[in-house]
């Protein structure tokens, strides 16, 4: 399955370099100088004008992220994707996207809240309280890497939608997409954590990942939860096949063949056409 993803993720991503890129330089400009204009604000002792401020660069990021989220899942169903459908994708989930941003937001300030409260028995004269405290503490960092996990795929899976869908909906969905294929979820946040590491030890690298993160991000999210789809409709596929008295593992095996045989049925790409114009 992580064979499959790679191999798609890269001819998606390929296929649509120049306008990923375009697209993660205005998100960085964007996004970097509102924060910064926010955060001198914040720090120059004008607090209710960075507010709004950082209220605004959260409003942007929604705006963003429904663009990345309509176009990248054009790209992972193979269907054309242009700057119109970037348009297309922002009216038609803005409003989801800005309530997952929302949620999202909401979310880690509890988790911060409840982070910063603990932090503060660290060094309580009671032993116990401070060992209490680091364990919490540790709890909450692993939480709320989890909750942005969960966001970011429920992100992705909103440029699936054909029709708007309800958050609660959206979240069901975007557990069964994180069950359905967990090695392929795992491979991904564990290379994407580990980018984020090795740009934190080099410096020039950290510039490169803050620029093509999120459109890489966004593709890779993308083509994950197509692929995620398309086994759901195999393991049924498969159900009809093998009738009702099998066990769950039985299908899932036979999906995974069905997956391959799809993938055998399709033209091969190659190294060829590494080095063709891109978006011809």
């Amino acid at each position: 399955m992580i064979r499959r993803f790679l191999y798609h993720f890269f001819w998606n991503f390929y296929d649509y370099l120049g306008t990923y890129l375009l697209l993660g330089v205005l998100a960085f400009a964007l996004l970097g100088g509102g924060l910064w204009l926010s955060l001198s604000l914040l720090s120059g002792g004008f607090a209710l004008l960075g507010l709004v401020f950082a209220a605004c660069c959260l409003s942007l990021l929604a705006l963003i992220l429904a663009a990345f989220s309509g176009f990248s899942a054009r790209v992972a169903n193979g269907e054309p994707a242009r700057w119109r459908h970037i348009w297309d994708s922002i009216r038609k989930n803005l409003k989801a996207t800005t309530a997952l941003t929302g949620i999202w937001g909401i979310g880690l300030i509890v988790l911060a809240i409840n982070l910063l409260f603990y932090r503060g028995f660290t060094n309580h004269p009671w032993k116990f309280a401070g060992t209490t405290s680091g364990i919490l503490t540790v709890v909450l960092i692993y939480l709320a890497a989890l909750w942005c996990i969960f966001v970011a795929v429920a992100w992705a899976a909103i440029g699936f939608e054909d029709a708007p869908t309800p958050i609660r909906t959206l979240f069901r969905r975007t557990l069964l997409y994180l069950a359905i294929v967990p090695s392929v979820w795992i491979f991904l946040f564990l290379g994407f954590g580990l980018t984020l590491i090795l740009g934190m030890i080099f410096l020039p690298l950290l510039f490169i990942v803050l620029i093509v993160g999120l459109p890489l991000l966004s593709c890779a999210l993308a083509t994950a939860v197509w692929l995620a789809k398309q086994h759901i409709e195999f393991i049924l596929q498969a159900k009809k096949e093998l009738g009702d008295t099998h066990p769950v593992s039985a299908y899932k095996r036979r999906a995974v063949e069905l997956g391959w045989e799809w993938e055998y049925r399709q033209p091969r790409r190659t190294l060829r056409e590494f080095f063709k114009p891109w978006e011809q």
